[in-house]
């Protein structure tokens, strides 16, 4: 019995290790870094156990007998972390998902080891646990630093936990120093007080607090490479840290104004190396040819300068204490750029530094880049063109203005370039406008950069007004000095007026040049193109002409333009000119704009500038910043707001009228059996289209105008008139090869329209249409008038056209079609009986669906007289045709069609009625012979051989025709 026991304790506890062996998975091997992050996996799958409690702990998971972590480091309940030993431990995956990942930051040589994830599931020995051994790479820190400048090297210790302990920084690696102190040490503590360093080396952290961080000032590139924190701990567990240096090498940056002086820094210790040869050289030190002779530009021997390439060029600090710093007079923009200061050591160890010397051009107006203009390639092979000779010219008096000597610029230099351009705008006329707006802007900001040069070089001359044909020039000279802020400046040119306070156009300045010109002739340049409105890029500009001369307010550079306050310009010179009007249509606006220069050449602008008064003798504008200003007059059409509201309550009422006709017209032909064709399937479709269409369109009547959703809906309203046309023209070929089948004595030989083909193209072509549109021009689909217009396609470009096109060419073909089966039927009609039930269908189908086609495609012909906003009798005419759409169909194809009223009256009858009527006894005297069903072949020996429709309505009239023939 005992062993009967033994045995069965034995085989429970195997089993018990056996359980616990297969949720132990083999020892997973993770690395991390010294002082960076890491993360232990552990997962578990939810969906089958639930959310439920786990744990992380150091060393291995306990083997049996045990529910928790050996060292918990982390608890869950499930959903939430209880517990955690350190701030360093968290879960950063998703718990409820069952990613209990354990992610340890700021890893430290202590961390390496064992660790174990434990999820227990519900049941006895049941629990999932993880081994996990994480070794850390110890990788040294690395800083990087710049020459001559300053880098702090990180190392702090725990002083709550060790106390305040002694520490020294050396260079070179913790591993090849000795066991108590820091090989080639430059600095050392005793607790909290700094017991010995060298020059350039400090402590700036709080010592009190463990940070002993190293600060380097002035670095070298000798201070490259691996440096040690030895921080001895009482216990006898030094605290040691490499961190390696890096320092780049990067040119001292030094500023210079052109004109003037700059001096470039360089010394080196004659107490450590004596005097010793040096030179400076253009370039980069690393760049530097063998035969340095060719950049060179000065030398000398340690005592004395023994060459220099320019007077330029020379040396003021005290050569023999090592002061060699390069100082270069009267800077021109050819000296920009990089310099080489090389100090002649013994052997082959000589100080090389790099300089970079930027050169500012503080002038108070702009030149042009060395390399000119854009057009400076083009112009080399095609010197004669017009665009090209402006640019010469250009060019020519930039060079005059630009001079690096100081040399005065000309006034009259000025005035000829101003008279030869507006004397020939005849000729650049005939240049393209963005070519001719670019030509008006160099215009312009070369005018002002040589006024600018010009009134400098005559700051104490008395002259200050120059009057040509083609142009009028006031200079202004303001001196804080001389001003009080109540100041007003004002400066005339041809009448035209421009008044401003001192205090505004001076700024921070203590002088200031001011120029006020006019010109003759610029108009034609510049052309009177205004900038579309914020949010109204869609709109089309209104017309728009010169009101006044154009004039230019400079101070010199552009970029000072920008006023504190704002200018007044007076125009007397205005242009009054005869507005062409029809009844009222058109109402005029005068703009205060200026030029505003672009990538695409330039525009009128009224950005920044306001009207203040305006008559008939003269127009005062008010802007806060200086250009070339002019008044335009904007010619707007005016809007008519009775009409656009009567339009607007026509369709808001009549629209849903007709979409409640076009629904029960697809009822009905989708459920009036008697009436089931071919034909009735492609009218079925083109109510589809033409309902959907009307809906789209009230819906876009609410939408905002300036959205993507505008374009959409305008896509689709596109794309569903166009299917609407397609179904029309199908609906009149069927129809024409219904009549010519007339003539077919064969039914094999009669001609139809495969249903396989009609979808493909009563769908498939409009969609093609739609997509090419989309591709070729995305943006003219929305509206054209922001605030009143709905979604549909642009004007701009001719896009309407993408509709009016195809629908022009299914209007011509449908006319065609039906000449020709009106034509049809005229001759069958005078050869034949009338009243023979297939020429009569045919008549009435004809003439049904040629006015359908008349009451679809005539709106549209007057749509295009909307082009031409003044038609206001067509916008009337093609918005009732429009929504009476349905309307007219459901009146033509079901309530004057007899066999769709009979089939009504059935559908009310059961409705409203118990007992079943008898339809026959109401209709008996009027029933007519309607659908053709079944096509048959009469033959006849006496007479001509002809076609015969027959209604297949019952069995008894088919047998009874059966026997006739």
């Amino acid at each position: 019995m005992k062993a009967r026991h033994c045995l069965v304790f034995h085989a429970v506890f195997h089993w018990i290790i056996w359980n616990q062996n297969i949720h132990l998975s083999e020892t997973l091997h993770i690395n991390g870094t010294l002082r960076s992050s890491v993360t232990l996996p552990c997962t578990y799958n939810v969906e089958s156990y639930g959310l439920t409690a786990m744990c992380w702990g150091r060393g291995r998971c306990p083997e049996i007998f045990a529910c928790l972590c050996d060292s918990v480091l982390l608890k869950t309940d499930g959903k939430n972390i209880i517990h955690r030993s350190n701030t360093k431990y968290n879960l950063l995956g998703d718990i409820e998902r069952g990613n209990v990942s354990l992610t340890i930051h700021d890893l430290t040589m202590r961390d390496k080891g064992l660790y174990n994830c434990r999820v227990e599931y519900s049941g006895l020995f049941n629990d999932k646990k993880e081994d996990i051994m994480l070794s850390i790479k110890y990788e040294p820190l690395h800083i990087n630093g710049m020459l001559r400048s300053s880098a702090t090297l990180p190392c702090t210790y725990n002083v709550t936990a060790y106390g305040l302990s002694s520490m020294c920084w050396g260079q070179g690696r913790c591993s090849s120093m000795f066991p108590y102190f820091c090989s080639n040490m430059f600095l050392a503590t005793a607790e909290k007080v700094i017991t010995f360093r060298l020059k350039r080396y400090n402590l700036y952290g709080d010592i009190e607090q463990g940070n002993v961080s190293l600060t380097i000032h002035n670095l070298t590139m000798r201070d490259e490479g691996p440096y040690c924190c030895w921080i001895e701990n009482s216990r006898g567990n030094n605290k040691k840290e490499d961190i390696i240096l890096s320092i780049k090498d990067e040119p001292l940056h030094i500023n210079g104004t052109l004109g003037s002086s700059v001096t470039l820094p360089c010394t080196y210790s004659v107490a450590s190396y004596g005097l010793t040869a040096m030179y400076w050289s253009q370039g980069r030190c690393s760049e530097m040819p063998v035969n340095h002779y060719d950049k060179m530009i000065l030398e000398t021997d340690g005592k004395n300068i023994t060459y220099r390439s320019n007077t330029k060029y020379n040396l003021f600090g005290d050569i023999e204490r090592g002061n060699v710093s390069l100082t270069i007079h009267n800077l021109t923009m050819k000296d920009d750029g990089l310099y080489c200061c090389q100090v002649v050591y013994c052997g082959d160890n000589d100080k090389k530094e790099d300089k970079i010397l930027s050169v500012e051009d503080d002038r108070p107006f702009k030149c042009l880049p060395d390399n000119g203009t854009d057009y400076a390639t083009e112009c080399q092979s095609n010197a004669d063109s017009l665009i090209c000779r402006f640019m010469n010219k250009s060019a020519a008096l930039d060079k005059e203005v630009c001079n690096k000597t100081g040399a005065p610029v000309p006034v009259q230099k000025v005035l000829d370039f101003a008279q030869d351009v507006l004397n020939n705008v005849t000729d650049l006329e005939k240049v393209n406008d963005t070519e001719k707006h670019k030509i008006a802007s160099q215009f312009l900001e070369r005018m002002e950069s040589a006024v600018i040069a010009a009134a400098l070089s005559l700051r104490k001359a008395g002259n200050t007004s120059w009057t040509t044909p083609t142009l009028a020039l006031q200079i202004g000279f303001i001196e804080r000095a001389n001003i009080t802020e109540s100041d007003v400046i004002t400066l005339q040119a041809k009448g035209n007026t421009m008044g401003v306070y001192s205090s505004t156009i001076i700024g921070n300045e203590d002088s200031v040049v001011l120029a006020f010109m006019s010109y003759n002739n610029l108009e034609s340049i510049t052309g009177a193109t205004l900038e579309a409105e914020n949010g109204s890029e869609s709109q089309e500009r209104p017309e728009t002409q010169f009101y006044s001369k154009v004039v230019s307010v400079t101070k010199g550079n552009r970029e000072s333009h920008k006023l504190n306050g704002t200018v007044n310009i007076t125009f007397q010179e205005v242009q009054e000119k005869a507005v062409s009007r029809q009844d009222g249509y058109t109402r005029e606006r005068r703009l205060c704009v200026f030029w505003k220069s672009s990538a695409e050449g330039g525009y009128w602008s009224t950005e920044g500038c306001q009207l203040v008064t305006c008559n008939s003798t003269h127009a005062e504008c008010s802007c806060n910043h200086l250009s070339s200003f002019a008044v335009l007059m904007a010619l707007y059409p005016i809007e008519n707001p009775t009409h656009k509201a009567v339009l607007h309550w026509i369709t808001l009422i009549v629209l849903p009228i007709s979409l409640l006709c076009l629904l029960m017209s697809i009822g009905t032909f989708l459920y009036c059996q008697s009436i089931q064709s071919l034909n009735t399937t492609i009218r079925t479709h083109l109510c589809m289209n033409l309902f959907l269409a009307e809906l789209l369109l009230l819906i876009a009547m609410e939408v905002k105008k300036n959205t993507i959703f505008c374009g959409i809906i305008a896509g689709t309203l596109h794309f569903l008139l166009l299917a609407a046309f397609a179904w029309m023209c199908l609906e009149s070929v069927q129809l024409f090869l219904m009549v010519l089948n007339l003539k077919v004595v064969n039914f094999s030989r009669a001609r139809v329209i495969r249903r396989r083909f009609i979808y493909p193209i009563g769908y498939g072509c409009p969609a093609l249409i739609v997509i090419i549109s989309a591709a070729v021009n995305a943006e003219g689909y929305g509206s054209n008038d922001i605030k009143h217009g709905i979604c549909w396609l642009k004007l701009e470009n001719g896009f309407l056209w993408s509709f009016l096109g195809p629908v022009c060419v299914i209007i011509l073909v449908n006319t065609v079609l039906f000449s020709i089966t009106l034509w049809i039927l005229k001759g069958k009609i005078s050869s034949l009986n009338a009243d023979v039930s297939t020429i009569k269908e045919s008549r009435i189908l004809t003439f049904k669906a040629m006015a359908q086609f008349v009451m679809l495609g005539s709106s549209w012909i007057f749509g295009l007289f909307q082009i031409n906003e003044n038609m206001t009798p067509m916008s009337y005419l093609f918005t009732i045709l429009n929504v009476t759409q349905g309307i007219f169909i459901f009146s033509i194809y079901c309530l004057l069609n007899s066999q769709v009223r009979k089939e009504y009256l059935n559908f009310f009858n059961k409705m409203f009625r118990s007992k079943k009527v008898e339809i026959s006894d109401i209709y008996s005297s009027t029933t007519n012979s309607q659908t053709v069903m079944v096509l048959k072949t009469v033959n006849d020996v006496s007479a001509k051989s002809e076609v015969t429709w027959t209604n297949s309505d019952t069995e008894e009239m088919m047998k009874n025709e059966n026997k006739n023939l």
